[in-house]
C-alpha cells in the first residue's frame, strides 16, 4: 500500500486511478502523462512518505543488496530458533517462517496453566529491563515471544543476548513467588 508507487511498472495507470482535482492541488496527470506529483499516486493525498524508506532502501542497497539483508534476516531466524530448541527451558511454539520464531519459556516443574501469566509477565520484565526487545503475542494459544528479526544492524550476538536476557529474566521471575507460586509447581 505504501510503497505501491515504487512497485508499479505503469505510473500512468496510477495517475489516471487516483487522479484529485481541488483548487488547493497541483495539477494531477489524468491524460496518461507522468504524474507531477507523487501525492496523486496513492488513495490518500495528505499522506506522509511511508514508502520513501522503501525507495531509500532499493535505492542505496538495489535489488541483490535488499535480497542479501533479508537471507541474513532469515539465517539469524535460523540460528535463534536453534539456540531455543537447545534450550531446557525455552519452548517453540511453531516453526520459524522466514525471520519470525515464536517461543515462550517454558520451564521443567511450571504447569502448563501457569506459562501464559509467567510469560507476559516475562514480556513485561524483558521491556522494562531494556538490554533487548522482543513482544509477546498470543499465537496457538499460548502467550509467547514473537521476535521477527528485521534491523539490518541485528546481528548473531544479539541474538545470542535475546536467548540469554530471556532465560535469565525468567529465571529471575521463578525464584519469587508473584507470577507462579512454587506450591503450584510439579516437582
Amino acid at each position: 500500500y505504501d510503497s505501491g508507487f515504487a512497485l508499479v511498472r505503469q505510473r500512468s495507470l496510477l495517475a489516471k486511478t487516483f487522479r484529485m482535482v481541488a483548487a488547493y492541488l497541483p495539477p494531477s496527470a489524468g491524460d496518461g502523462a507522468p504524474p507531477r506529483v507523487p501525492a496523486n499516486l496513492g488513495p490518500e493525498c495528505s499522506r506522509r512518505a511511508r514508502a520513501l524508506p522503501i525507495f531509500a532502501a532499493l535505492l542505496s542497497e538495489g535489488r541483490a543488496g535488499i535480497r542479501a539483508m533479508v537471507e541474513g534476516h532469515v539465517l539469524l531466524a535460523d540460528q535463534l530458533r536453534g539456540l531455543v530448541a537447545a534450550a531446557p527451558d525455552l519452548e517453540l511454539v511453531d516453526e520459524t517462517r522466514l525471520n519470525v520464531v515464536p517461543f515462550r519459556f517454558a520451564p521443567r516443574g511450571v504447569r502448563r496453566r501457569d506459562l501464559d501469566p509467567l510469560n507476559r509477565a516475562l514480556g513485561q520484565r524483558i521491556l522494562e529491563d531494556g538490554r533487548v526487545f522482543v513482544g509477546t503475542t498470543r499465537y496457538r494459544s499460548v502467550v509467547c515471544m514473537r521476535p521477527a528479526i528485521a534491523n539490518w544492524r541485528t546481528r548473531p550476538e544479539d541474538v545470542e543476548r535475546l536467548v540469554s536476557v530471556v532465560r535469565e529474566l525468567g529465571a529471575e521471575l521463578l525464584e519469587g513467588d508473584e507470577v507462579v507460586p512454587r506450591s503450584s509447581r510439579r516437582g
